[in-house]
């Protein structure tokens, strides 16, 4: 009993020396041991067995004559053939095939699934502008946009993405006309992976702009914008400053004498007693250093 278990540890041991070079160099033992047995009985004789593992493949797993035999002994039935397919079994089938299964991680577990660009501020406001008029628009016609894009999901397994020419067509297939420059705004804002359009966050923008506008009453019946809508109207009151000088202070006397006022503008002119002239004159004459006897005076 000691014995079977010495032997079959050493088994074990062979065994993961050749998975060991399996996974190092990529060989396949099926490729080498299948065209020995052209009926698929799963059996082979002794020396064919020993003859792959000691001729080929004796450099490459690196075997002794020892080992090559253990193995053959190991696996070798009544009739004294060998059952190399359980060998094989045993060698490959180990090694699981990570390459069938679908993978569990799609990358998109780290990143926001709304994960927009940034854009300026103008560039933000059109934004807003024409994502309300989308969502009016839909909201008008009664259209779900995320199945259009979900069907194309399913194809080519983009994972909430879609490309720049489905998205175009998307649109042109529901109706919603755009321009040029706002289909360029809208791959500018949801561009993703530089060819792919994130239509999960302009699907959850535009359902948003909607709910914002039933929420404030902005929708009528039909469900289009209402065109007095209270809030388009920028109510500012502000109080109203005290102006004593209306209707008492004439224009020209603020604001300057101006020749765009009219004549009846002036102020009209007022009667003066005579000591009030002779100072004005008085004033007059020192200010511009004149001499009023040269004026007086009688030329010869």
């Amino acid at each position: 009993m000691h014995c079977k278990e010495i032997k079959l540890l050493n088994i074990w041991r062979i065994c993961n020396k050749i998975r060991a070079a399996i996974f190092r160099v990529g060989i396949n033992l099926w490729d080498y041991y299948l065209p020995l047995d052209p009926n698929k009985n799963c059996l082979i004789s002794e020396s064919q067995f020993v003859s792959v593992l000691s001729g080929p493949l004796r450099g490459t797993i690196g075997l002794s004559d020892e080992e090559i035999s253990e193995l053959a002994e190991y696996f070798r039935v009544q009739d004294g053939r060998v059952f190399y397919t359980q060998l094989c079994e045993v060698i490959h089938d180990s090694v699981p095939d990570f390459a069938k299964n679908a993978p569990l991680v799609s990358g998109l577990e780290w990143e926001d699934p709304l994960h927009v660009n940034r854009l300026s501020i103008s560039e933000e406001r059109r934004l807003s502008l024409l994502i309300t008029k989308i969502a009016a628009l839909v909201n008008l016609r009664k259209l779900v946009l995320r199945p259009y894009f979900q069907d194309y999901e399913l194809i080519a397994k983009n994972n909430g993405t879609v490309t720049i020419a489905h998205f175009a067509r998307v649109l042109d297939y529901l109706g919603i006309l755009v321009s040029a420059d706002d289909f360029n705004l809208l791959v500018k804002k949801y561009l993703k992976d530089s060819y792919t359009l994130n239509y999960v966050a302009f699907v959850s923008a535009v359902d948003a702009a909607v709910q914002f506008m039933e929420q404030h009453g902005m929708l009528d019946l039909g469900g289009d914008i209402l065109n007095q809508f209270p809030g388009r109207i920028i109510d500012a009151e502000l109080p109203k400053l005290p102006r004593p000088e209306i209707g008492k202070i004439n224009a020209s006397s603020v604001f300057g004498k101006q020749n765009i006022f009219h004549p009846a503008l002036n102020a009209p002119t007022e009667n003066q007693d005579l000591v009030t002239v002779i100072r004005r004159i008085q004033r007059h004459v020192l200010e511009n250093r004149l001499r009023v006897n040269e004026f007086f005076r009688v030329r010869i």
